[in-house]
């Protein structure tokens, strides 16, 4: 069963607003979570290859602590904040 948009036309049709369906928003998050997770897994496993992907693995931490706090789940988000800080840290020196 496909999703369903409803366009919401409270005023001028430039400002119209779009609701989605609760399972969209559902499916959107898992897909966040799972791209995200992925990323990681990916970025790490190569890190040796070059310092841009010890750069991604730093971007996919400080968005895995974004979703962590997104989803309440603030120690998960601190966790992940602070592996993002040390993962830049490590690209800083490996730059070098």
């Amino acid at each position: 069963m496909r999703p369903k948009f409803v366009a919401l036309n409270d005023g001028p049709r430039e400002f119209a607003t779009v609701r989605c369906d609760a399972r969209l928003l559902k499916f959107c998050d898992s897909a966040f979570g799972v791209g995200r997770v992925t990323a990681m897994l990916v970025t790490y496993a190569l890190e040796d290859r070059s310092q841009w992907f010890v750069l991604g693995f730093a971007v996919s931490c400080a968005l895995g602590s974004i979703y962590g706090f997104w989803q309440g789940a603030w120690p998960f988000g601190l966790v992940e904040a602070i592996w993002a800080g040390v993962a830049l840290r490590r690209w800083s020196i490996r730059r070098r």
